[in-house]
């Protein structure tokens, strides 16, 4: 219900028509295009979460990169991993 009363308040921004009117224009421009919708969705999705496993891999490698370069992490540490 939020998604498409945005849409009307889109709709009726572009368009001028009244907002009851521009919801169901909204809705049936998103039920038309409900597979493209979908994919969209699922695409996104996705890349999110490789976005996110990305930026974990490379904060977790540049920390080990600097305790491995520090005198002061190599000789206080007993194991990069445990």
């Amino acid at each position: 219900l939020d998604i498409l009363s945005k849409d009307g308040l889109v709709f009726t921004a572009v368009y001028g028509t009244p907002f009851c009117n521009s919801c169901g224009n909204a809705f049936k421009m998103l039920f038309n295009n409900l597979a493209r919708v979908a994919a969209i969705t699922a695409i996104s999705k996705y890349l999110e979460f490789l976005g996110k496993v990305a930026i974990t891999i490379l904060t977790t490698g540049i920390c080990i990169f600097v305790m491995e370069q520090y005198e002061y992490y190599v000789n206080n540490l007993s194991s990069l991993v445990f």
